[in-house]
């Protein structure tokens, strides 16, 4: 007898993927726990994490959301990503900007550079994507302790904090405060001096998580910390590479720092999205033309291994691509990464 001759089936790959895939079983000892319709989900990461809100809640699973939008906003449209965040923090991409929200949230840490002056009004460097402007620092300062204080809340009511991998290229301030997106780009002005890039390696990813999870069970020791990594490529690189070839370079990187991570830490869990949307047992019709945007056959696909089996049951397992299926990835929430792409 050897050990090989013991292996479940789905870990030999005639078994587990050329004679058919069971989607579940890609779970297989991942250390995921499932969720459950007690459960009760704040969730953070890039573009791709607020789209398991609907998918959450349709399931009767609750989605918290201690921030809603400001009385002014409340006669336009959402469209501002208020009610796909369980705080209005925006896409989270980096391991160190979700670490450094939790730290700002429990009133350990706060950034030199917090906001921006312009003629329209005060931009928050952390969420350049708010349309609605603070005119003075005191309105500003009561906004930013508002959404701190909701932000700790969300994470105070959750059973499970769930939060999604991006990207490792980030920019960053002197002192080291990591912001979504280059300054200068959806707002602000970019500074040399000021701004700087940095491309987080595998033991700084691995690093953050830990201390995520630790600060997570500081503020609510009964959360679970669920980690998944988007499959999403970048829309652009800083580091002269070939945007695919980066892509890989910082998807391999996340997913790595990740396994480092739960070695160390048996209590962080991980979810396979990046597995079910990359892997060579990933159906057709899951991405669209573009090779960047996951579509609802795609995102049914995933969320048919994340929600508990009464809920997915009525899902439609994905088989053939269906072009009226097809829908963009980003359709609540303004994707700031993606802007970029208005610079070529």
């Amino acid at each position: 007898m050897h050990p090989y001759q013991m292996i479940p089936r789905y870990s030999r790959w005639k078994q587990g993927v050329a004679d058919g895939v069971e989607v579940r079983e890609l779970i297989a000892g991942l250390n995921f726990r499932g969720l459950n319709r007690s459960d009760r989900v704040f969730s953070a990461g890039s573009c791709f994490a607020s789209n398991i809100v609907p998918y959450l809640e349709r399931s009767g699973i609750t989605y918290i959301r201690t921030e809603r939008r400001p009385r002014a906003l409340t006669v336009f449209p959402d469209g501002l990503g208020y009610e796909s965040f369980s705080a209005r923090f925006g896409n989270i991409y980096t391991s160190r900007q979700f670490l450094q929200l939790l730290l700002r949230c429990t009133g350990q840490w706060a950034p030199e550079e917090d906001r921006w002056r312009t003629p329209a009004g005060l931009v928050d460097p952390f969420r350049p994507g708010l349309k609605y402007l603070p005119a003075s620092d005191e309105e500003f300062d009561a906004i930013a302790k508002s959404h701190l204080a909701a932000t700790r809340a969300a994470i105070e009511a959750a059973t499970v904090v769930i939060f999604t991998l991006g990207l490792t290229e980030a920019w960053h301030a002197n002192d080291g405060a990591v912001f979504p997106v280059c300054p200068g780009t959806v707002a602000g002005e970019f500074d040399a001096r000021r701004h700087q890039f940095t491309n987080l390696s595998v033991r700084d990813v691995e690093t953050d998580l830990s201390q995520c999870r630790a600060e997570i069970s500081r503020i609510n020791p009964m959360a679970r910390f669920l980690v998944t990594v988007s499959p999403v490529p970048l829309t652009a690189t800083a580091t002269g590479k070939h945007v695919a070839v980066a892509s890989l370079e910082s998807k391999s990187v996340l997913r790595a720092a990740v396994a480092e991570a739960q070695r160390k830490d048996h209590e962080i869990e991980y979810f396979p999205s990046y597995e079910l949307l990359m892997g060579w047992q990933t159906p057709a019709g899951c991405w669209d033309q573009d090779m960047r945007t996951v579509t609802k056959i795609g995102l049914d696909y995933v969320m048919w291994a994340l929600l508990p089996d009464e809920s997915s049951s009525a899902m439609e397992r994905p088989t053939e691509p269906d072009a009226a299926a097809l829908s963009k990835l980003v359709t609540q929430v303004e994707c700031d990464e993606a802007q970029y792409e208005r610079f070529a």
